[in-house]
């Protein structure tokens, strides 16, 4: 008991025995407890007299409801990319004071926090392909070749075999479900203008093409060529370092010119940023590169409305005006 209270947890167990020992000398036990760390109630134990053995097994029964499982695979995630733009123009300040590094750091972590937020918020799941819980019939057809399954798996039985073999026709059910379904995607499609996406969905599928590797005699296509290229590359990478004392005078020279830099700071200034700058690079970023530990995608960021593009140019002449680079934004994901 003195582990449980240290440690913060319940024990509870049974009031009667659930062993009872073969040996004349030995006495019932109850070995079966339960251990609960939890909000949840332990409602009541119940020990099953029903195996003929010598230790009963107990059943615990729990105050608590199962959660629905959501399987995210047959669920496609978009954006409402207007959502995602009115939250933020209801969400950033159209005005921000910065007179210090620390105003800087917080202004960092509160237009990061914000645009995440607004693009989590702005998430939309939709169902992707249909599933058997939304076919009642189809489901009890399912539901009943897996239970011929079974019966012809164990008795191996001629009656269970045919059993199985007569509830092969589902695949039959599966494809006209198909057909059904994609008429009425057709239809839908005709109504709403969209019918490059059947086009898109009838379209054959491209090949997989031979993609050469660049090397520095050209590229090669052989799968025994790229393995020697891709060898030589890593073999360059992972060469141990010269000795220390070969790159000293290296290292001095490195010294000097960084004391120089500073020493010597150019007398022109750097020159503020301007909003149309801040917007017609992050247009022409890609949006194909995986987002950093902020998991804000680019996709967001070329989405952010005039009152965000303000307030980033706001920030940038606050960082060139204090020369200080927020602590926030040198972290990043190098793969």
């Amino acid at each position: 008991m003195e582990h449980s209270d240290k440690f913060n947890y319940n024990v509870f167990g049974p009031q009667s025995p659930t062993h009872f020992p073969s040996v004349q000398n030995h006495q019932p036990d109850v070995l079966d407890i339960f251990l609960l760390k939890t909000a949840t109630n332990l409602l009541y134990i119940e020990t099953l007299n029903d195996l003929s053995s010598d230790h009963n097994p107990v059943i615990g029964i729990l105050d608590i409801k199962p959660t629905e499982l959501h399987h995210n695979h047959l669920y496609l995630r978009h954006t409402n990319w207007q959502l995602f733009r009115n939250s933020l123009k209801e969400n950033v300040p159209g005005n921000i004071t910065i007179t210090s590094t620390q105003d800087i750091e917080t202004t960092c972590h509160i237009i990061t926090n914000t645009i995440k937020q607004a693009y989590i918020s702005s998430q939309i799941r939709q169902k992707q392909i249909k599933t058997p819980e939304d076919f009642p019939e189809l489901q009890d057809l399912l539901r009943r070749k897996r239970k011929a399954k079974r019966l012809k798996n164990k008795f191996h039985r001629q009656v269970d075999i045919q059993q199985y073999n007569f509830f092969n026709y589902i695949h039959k059910r599966l494809q006209d479900i198909k057909i059904k379904h994609f008429e009425e995607a057709v239809s839908q499609a005709k109504q709403e203008n969209k019918i490059w996406s059947i086009s898109k969905q009838l379209a054959p599928k491209n090949s997989i093409r031979n993609i050469p590797i660049i090397t520095s005699t050209g590229p090669v296509y052989n799968p025994e060529e790229k393995s020697e290229a891709i060898a030589k590359v890593y073999e360059a990478q992972f060469t141990p370092n010269p000795e220390v004392r070969e790159l000293r005078q290296h290292y001095e020279n490195i010294q000097r010119e960084m004391q120089h830099i500073l020493q010597f700071r150019s007398v022109q200034e750097v020159p503020f940023v301007t909003p149309m700058e801040i917007y017609k690079i992050l247009k022409q970023s890609p949006c194909n590169r995986a987002p950093g530990p902020d998991e804000i995608p680019y996709a967001a960021l070329k989405n952010a409305p005039r009152n965000v593009i303000t307030f980033i140019t706001k920030l940038f002449n606050s960082i060139i005006k204090f020369e200080y680079f927020p602590k926030c934004w040198t972290k990043a994901y190098i793969i």
